[in-house]
């Protein structure tokens, strides 16, 4: 009887310890391992992703998926002016605050004359349609969207860049993408975002400038204040939670002005061969980055040191980050190279460890999920066991 016993407890604990921890990073592809193009993840945690020539969301964290419809359906549409070639040239998809997704997209107008045609399509139902907004966004002749963000406040930003040009401009819609309108004098860059108050963020410049500064603006875009000198091009920014800002620079530099703090901090995730792209701000006081042949790091509060966060990964280490997102629950979604990854959080479960300098697999284990150093090896498997059913 205690035979039998042992062995099944044995045969128990060998399935936890086989099984993925609570908080490596699983793979979660539509089905087909659909390679995906665009994430987003809204306020109701619905997850909608763009990929394979088609849409597809999930409503419990990527378990399970619905949809696989086509997204380029919209621009088949009758342009005035003559035939459409290149589907799909350029496009950003976001979210507003009730569900519905946006899309912009540019393509060529051939007929009867060559033209760049630029159009803005929404869906209510999470992708598997779509009904046109406004069929052509005129006023800016050759300049392509490349951005769209969409403010807590409901207004909607449009970035755009002109062929051949490092300068862009920016436009505001007050009327869910019907009209829009040039507003303020900053060129920005290529990196801008909003918070949930719908103050802009922005990597830019003004006239007689020489350097890239970061700016905000709390009157929606209408004038912009310097907030800090990056000095570099910023590769990725996120502003998702209130009183914060996060932006990655060259190299594994972070500029970050943390909930809760005034002045902006930079720091090197780590030194060495490395290049930091997206990055977001995280439910414990830090900002996790996605890097280039270095993975996914994560700092503590108050952003003073990093540790790498790759378990599940494997080889997937190197591959180019190009999103990370928190949903509500804590879950904390990748997007690298064209595969979606998920890490599920569990509230304040993930958080990062009370120590973040570099550990080994062992020494690691002496912390639990919420940070606590635990007194012995012992306690530490006491603690963990119970993450790696």
């Amino acid at each position: 009887m205690r035979s039998t016993a042992n062995r099944l407890a044995l045969a128990t604990l060998l399935a936890c310890l086989a099984a993925p921890r609570a908080q490596d990073w699983e793979k979660i592809n539509p089905p087909n391992d659909v390679a995906i193009d665009f994430l987003v993840v809204d306020a109701n945690d619905i997850v909608s992703v763009f990929g394979g020539g088609g849409t597809w969301w999930s409503s419990d964290a990527g378990k399970h998926w619905t949809g696989g419809s086509s997204l380029t359906n919209p621009v088949t549409m009758k342009v005035a002016g003559g035939d459409v070639t290149g589907m799909d040239r350029d496009g950003s998809i976001q979210c507003d605050g009730n569900g519905d997704l946006y899309v912009v997209q540019a393509y060529m107008i051939t007929k009867p004359s060559v033209k760049l045609g630029k159009s803005l399509f929404k869906s209510t139902d999470h992708g598997s349609n779509w009904t046109s907004v406004v069929d052509s966004l005129d006023g800016i002749g050759w300049a392509i969207p490349t951005s769209l963000r969409i403010a807590a406040d409901g207004n909607m930003y449009m970035l755009y860049s002109t062929l051949g040009a490092a300068m862009n401009t920016l436009q505001i819609s007050k009327d869910k993408g019907k009209t829009w309108t040039k507003t303020g004098d900053l060129i920005i860059y290529g990196q801008f975002t909003s918070d949930p108050d719908g103050v802009l963020w922005a990597e830019g410049g003004k006239a007689k400038v020489a350097y890239q500064t970061l700016y905000r603006s709390k009157d929606k875009g209408a004038s912009w204040d310097s907030v800090f000198r990056l000095g570099t091009g910023a590769h990725g920014i996120d502003a998702g939670i209130k009183g914060g800002v996060a932006v990655t620079l060259d190299a594994m530099n972070v500029a970050a002005m943390l909930p809760g703090e005034s002045s902006v901090k930079v720091t090197d995730a780590q030194s060495g061969a490395g290049f930091a792209l997206a990055c977001a701000l995280t439910p414990g006081g830090g900002v996790v980055i996605g890097a280039q042949w270095m993975g996914v790091k994560i700092s503590d509060k108050g952003m003073t040191a990093f540790s790498s966060i790759n378990g599940g990964l494997g080889k997937d280490t190197s591959k180019v980050t190009r999103a990370l997102k928190y949903d509500s629950k804590g879950n904390l979604y990748m997007h690298a190279a064209q595969d979606l990854w998920i890490r599920r959080g569990n509230g304040a479960a993930i958080r990062p460890m009370a120590s973040m300098r570099p550990r080994t697999a062992e020494t690691r284990n002496a912390y639990d999920l919420k940070g606590r150093r635990l007194a012995s090896r012992r306690a530490a498997w006491r603690a963990w066991v119970p993450y790696l059913r």
